[in-house]
């Protein structure tokens, strides 16, 4: 958005950095334009102007130069980035000290703090943004995305800008937060975490190092723990980290200056506030700094017999009250785990690792814990502590011993993994020749013949609609051979199938219907039409069958018509569960509710009319399981259009005809849950997958969301291609079940 010059003020013989506004490519973002680059310059001038402070670079002039362009000089900084010291091998010449490093962020958190104070959010806090002269001097560079919330109406809606590696959750759009001081301290334990562990956060995984994919690694899941991964570190050190990177803002500190408290505290050789509290830590960290004062102090306690045997009965406790921070370390351990869901292949030796540490952690916390309680474990008898203490062994036991305890669930993971990696090699020729057809397809295009295997899912050729379906390993039954195709090209399954799916390539998807197209029928939600540029995604071939829900969920079948009634058989659609039941099943999966406008473009394969097959509501007939005409109030539709198939509800999934892509029963059989928060007006829908950012977040249960599709007892108005219904997440009806979506991973 802008060039930096190095320029001589005449005036006084003195060099200066001029940033001046840069001449708009022809091939930018239209929204770039002259004077929204001139605004954010002035901005950023006006922003970094107010704050005074000898770690921010000072503003000398703002101007508008010869050619009409704004500009504004600073001081001219000498030195290196932080980010050229953070990629110095250690011990290599000139490679800093853990404690130098430290050093450095201690004064870009004063600098911070400073901003804070006056209410100013950097937003991109970043190694590149350090700069740390040759006399120690050190500055954070480049206000251009600072916000003032004193002066921002809505900080959430600008939220998603920064840099993925260094990104707090709330910016990525990962939560209802709005960006605050603490996304600042979030960006600060991201350059934490990176001298600790040597990458930056969720780098330490191949399929997470392009910035896409660590944004969506950043809005789904912690990264990896820096515990796990700088096993050498300072125990201090990495609970600052990991407290200034809690996904959780309200529990991160509360602004730069109270991280940099806790940063000096290590420094000083305190005790660190976000590690262990307490008498025990504190006397210890006391006598590493007053040595001659402990053993002084220590030849003057051996007189008293007295009180050392008090000393000695508040060190128990304290020794107890220690005890109780392995409930802390229960927790890390957890993190680690869901760190690892879905069990990809590359977590296999994660795996491995993370159980090793669960039996010996847990298991010596457990130990440790019976040996202080000694009968009191087991009678109940003691104090307050003591409670705790017991309240903290049953959950030690329960994530050892229990079924679905720590350590099973970390076998089980462990265990798909293992059989996740083994249908990986069993299908690697198939995936050859399924990157062959996507480098031939021009929908798809070049690219795509280097798209990598996909975990868990097993390519099955091109379907008669040209586009590569894939069977999804992990949903079918074991042993089972998957889907063939029929005659007709159509894949035949049957229950013991798992999940089909449908690589759609991206593009511009339409959304929404005009007036006229079908008078009467549209709602005012859906008549101005919305255009999303949309990357390509896999979607199901059709709903999730009850033999197929349990598989995934586990659970019974909570189908309100379910299998084993007449007329329904396990490769039914699976039916009352709620968005929450659909997204707890999925996720650890790696599967995912459709937005609305994935679900559009795949429900409209190619079409504009008001339902895939036409603007005729009898073109319908074949194509969709949809409410018996003799049961209408009104219709349109002619007397001789034939729509009871002999289905009182539900039918079998597939039954009926697939659209130009190849999927069925997108406009009858049940409707469909969508990933999206209801927002009527869908004005900010974000580029690649189309989610509506208008709404509360998808985690929020108890905002409405949005269902799509007709179902068995709809009539076609109800079923066209843009029909759009509300209800709340937590609801489960007879008539809605689920359609899963997986993105792209490269």
């Amino acid at each position: 958005m802008g060039v930096v010059l190095e320029v001589r003020d005449r005036s006084v013989d003195r060099r200066l950095a001029m940033k001046r506004v840069a001449t708009p490519r022809a091939e930018a973002d239209p929204i770039a334009t002259w004077s929204t680059l001139a605004g954010l310059l002035i901005d950023e001038a006006d922003t970094t102007a107010k704050l005074e402070h000898p770690g921010i670079v000072p503003v000398h002039e703002l101007g508008i130069d010869r050619e009409g362009r704004p500009f504004f000089t600073m001081r001219r900084v000498h030195g290196d980035t932080l980010a050229a010291h953070l990629a110095t091998p250690r011990g290599a010449a000139g490679a800093w000290s853990t404690a130098r490093f430290v050093e450095v962020l201690v004064r870009v958190c004063d600098a911070l703090a400073f901003a804070h104070d006056r209410g100013v959010v950097h937003r991109d806090v970043k190694p590149l943004n350090v700069m740390v002269g040759p006399f120690g001097e050190v500055y954070l560079m480049d206000w251009g995305l600072a916000i003032d919330l004193r002066q921002a109406r809505d900080a959430a809606r600008q939220s998603t800008v920064g840099t993925p590696s260094y990104m707090a959750p709330e910016q990525a759009g990962a939560g209802p937060e709005a960006v605050s001081p603490r996304s600042d301290v979030y960006a600060v334990g991201a350059m934490l975490y990176e001298w600790l562990t040597g990458h930056p956060q969720y780098a330490d995984s191949p399929t997470t190092r392009s910035s896409r994919a660590i944004l969506r690694a950043l809005r789904s899941r912690p990264p990896t723990p820096p515990g796990a991964l700088a096993r050498r570190a300072p125990a201090e050190l990495v609970a600052i980290c990991e407290r200034a990177m809690s996904r959780d803002p309200a529990a991160r500190y509360a602004d730069a200056k109270e991280l940099s408290d806790d940063l000096r505290r290590f420094v000083d050789g305190r005790v660190v506030l976000a590690h262990r509290t307490g008498a025990l830590p504190e006397l210890a960290k006391w006598i590493r700094r007053n040595r001659m004062a402990a053993a002084s102090l220590g030849a003057a306690l051996l007189l008293g017999v007295l009180a050392l045997l008090a000393l000695g009965r508040a060190l128990r406790l304290t020794e107890r009250q220690a005890l109780l921070g392995e409930g802390s370390r229960l927790d890390q351990l957890e993190d680690e785990l869901r760190a690892c869901i879905p069990p990809w292949p590359e977590h296999r030796a994660a795996l491995r690792d993370l159980r090793g540490r669960i039996a010996r952690d847990a298991g010596g916390a457990r130990d440790r814990i019976r040996g202080t309680l000694g009968p009191a474990a087991a009678s109940g008898d003691g104090d307050e502590v003591g409670g705790r203490l017991r309240t903290l062994l049953g959950r030690l036991d329960a994530a050892l011993d229990a079924p679905g305890g720590l350590l099973a669930r970390t076998d089980g993971l462990a265990a798909r993994s293992d059989r996740l990696a083994a249908a990986d090699a069993s299908a690697s020729a198939r995936w050859v020749d399924a990157r062959a057809l996507l480098a031939a397809d021009a929908r798809f295009g070049a690219r795509f013949g280097g798209l990598p295997p996909q975990s868990g899912l097993v390519p099955l050729g091109p379907n008669p609609h040209g586009l590569l379906e894939f069977h999804h390993v992990e949903s079918a039954a074991p042993g089972t051979p998957g889907p063939h195709r029929g005659p007709d090209g159509e894949l035949v399954t049957d229950a013991d199938c798992g999940i089909v799916f449908v690589l759609l390539p991206g593009g511009i998807a339409a959304l929404g219907s005009p007036a006229e197209a079908a008078p009467g029928a549209v709602r005012p939600d859906e008549e101005e039409p919305r255009t999303v540029a949309l990357d390509a995604f896999f979607v199901a071939r059709c709903e999730v069958t009850q033999a197929q829900w349990l598989r995934l969920a586990g659970d019974a079948n909570p189908s309100a018509y379910p299998a084993g009634e007449p007329g329904v058989g396990w490769g039914h659609p699976v039916e009352s569960v709620s968005a929450v039941d659909c997204e707890a099943a999925l996720q650890p999966f790696g599967l995912e509710l459709p937005t609305e406008a994935q679900w559009e473009l795949a429900c409209r394969a190619g079409t504009t009319t008001a339902w895939s097959t036409g603007d005729d509501p009898a073109s319908l007939a074949g194509s969709a399981n949809l409410r018996d005409r003799s049961s209408w109030v009104s219709t349109n539709l002619p007397a001789a259009t034939p729509f009871d198939d002999g289905y009182p509800v539900h039918a079998p999934v597939g039954s009926f005809r697939p659209n130009a892509f190849g999927l069925c029963d997108l406009h009858g059989n049940v409707a469909e849950w969508c990933r999206d928060v209801w927002d009527r007006r869908r004005e900010h829908l974000r580029t690649g997958d189309g989610l509506a950012l208008g709404g509360a977040p998808p985690s929020t249960d108890r905002h409405d969301r949005v269902i799509r599709g007709g179902a068995f007892d709809s009539p076609p108005a109800n079923a066209r291609s843009a029909r759009r219904l509300r209800t709340p997440a937590t609801n489960r009806l007879p008539t809605v079940g689920l359609r899963p979506t997986r993105p792209v991973i490269w």
